[in-house]
This record gives C-alpha cells, structure tokens and sequence, in this order.
C-alpha cells in the first residue's frame, strides 16, 4: 500500500548546490519515494531517515538520510513524520568504529611496552650496570627514602648505629654466609623507623626497619627476613625493578607529559 502526502510547500537539495526542487512525497513498503521534477524517484528506507532539530521551526522539518550528509528533504505534512520510526535517533559519527579500533590498539601497544618490552630490557640491561653505577642509584635511592619517610620534612630519618646493635647485626649477617655472586659488598643498615618493613636497593644496599626488629619474636625471624633481601641483592633484582619503573615512566612520560616534574614543582 502507497501512502500520498501534502508536498505543497516541500522542497529537496541535492546539497552540492544552494537550488530547491520541488518534489511529491509517497511511502510504499518501507521507502520514502521522493518523486523529483526531472523523473528522478528518490527511495530512502524510513528507518535510515532523520529529522535535523530545531531548523525548520513550526512551519515544517528538514530530513536528512543517513549515510548521505549533505541531502535534506524540506516537508510541510506533518502526517509524514509519524510514519519514521528513527527520525529522533541519534547517528553515531561516521568512523567512530575505526576511531575506537586505533584508541584498543592503542592502549594494547603501551600495555605491551609496559607489560612485555619494558621488563625484557630491563633484565638484560641489568647485567650491563657497572658496579659504581648500580652502587650510586642504590644509595641516591636510600637518601629519598629515609627523606620521605621523615614527618617533618626537615631531616632524613637516622639510621640505628647503636656499637651494639651494629655488631649483633654483623654477627647476623655473618652467619647467613650467602654468596654473593658478583656483588662487591652487601651493606646492611637499619632505620629509625617503627614501620615493620624490610628492603633491598640496587649495590648491595638491605635496610631493616626498628620497627621489624622490634616485632620479631627471636633473631631467627630477624634472620630469615634478611636472607630473603639479601636473595634479592644477589640476584639483582632491585636493579631490575628500577630499571623497569624507570622505563614505565618514560613511556608514560610520552603519552602524558612529565607529570614526575610537574610533582616535584608542586611539592
């Protein structure tokens, strides 16, 4: 069945020129048939059609079909609109399926920078460190920790040198006889702090925290939480982890900006 309507008024733009055509209006089996003065018939699905808002004020609406975005369909029969089922939906922008594909693939290569590249290298440049330079990074890490843990913010936080408790820690650290396996010198310190913690940093460096010792019910405790650091040392595992934040920061630092410095600035 044909359904007729009122184009007294109604008008088309081809949309490559600023020229109206007066056209006559009928839907048959799902199509607008847009009938144009040089014989030409139009078919817009009624699904595919859109109604531009707020353009023709009361006197009639601007279609548009979607797909084509420079054709419109001025129409005065208001009748016609009821029989477009999609003329209020909104289209999503053309290309916005390419646009989320770049944006997945994307966030897929810094994962995978971040994730895979970034740890490989940083285990194979581990071993390339000399040991003045893995030494110097151990202790400019080691003056920001004890700095960062102060609450004043005036002095870093002393470090427990007790004649005592250093030669027990000695005698502790003797008698774990680890090897070394390449590390020149493994240097065991203890901070004032009551933080129950442990840590190793890159150039044999293994702090304890007052606050570990404290908790511990017996020096074997004591014992084994030092043989798991200096596990560590020997395996240069901190170099590592230091190399691998420091990558993560550059990558990030790329996409980002560097917020690191922007941190410092606000502090």
């Amino acid at each position: 069945m044909s359904i007729g309507f009122d184009a007294m008024g109604a008008a088309f733009f081809e949309g490559d020129r600023p020229v109206a055509e007066e056209v006559s209006l009928h839907i048959a089996s799902g199509i607008l048939q847009i009938g144009l003065d040089d014989g030409r018939i139009l078919r817009w699905p009624v699904e595919d059609v859109r109604q531009l808002p707020d353009t023709a004020g009361k006197g009639g609406a601007v279609l548009w079909l979607k797909g084509d975005p420079l054709a419109r369909l001025f129409v005065t029969d208001a009748s016609l609109l009821t029989h477009l089922p999609n003329r209020l939906r909104r289209t999503p922008p053309k290309g916005r399926g390419r646009l989320a594909a770049w944006a997945l693939a994307a966030v897929a290569a810094v994962a995978l920078q971040i994730g895979v590249l970034v740890p490989l290298l940083a285990d194979n440049m581990a071993a390339y460190i000399p040991p003045a330079g893995e030494r110097a990074l151990g202790e400019a890490t080691f003056g920001h920790i004890r700095e960062a843990l102060d609450d004043t913010g005036l002095n870093p936080v002393p470090l427990c040198e007790a004649p005592e408790g250093v030669a027990a820690l000695e005698r502790l650290v003797a008698r774990l006889d680890a090897p070394t396996n390449g590390v020149p010198q493994i240097n065991v310190a203890v901070l004032d702090h009551p933080m129950v913690n442990a840590f190793a940093l890159p150039g044999g460096f293994v702090v304890l925290f007052r606050g570990l010792i404290e908790a511990a019910e017996s020096p074997d405790e004591v014992a084994a939480v030092l043989a798991h650091e200096i596990g560590h040392v020997v395996s240069r595992d901190p170099t590592r982890h230091a190399l691998r934040s420091a990558g993560s920061i550059g990558v990030l630092g790329l996409l980002f900006g560097d917020f690191a410095a922007v941190r410092r600035y606000c502090s």
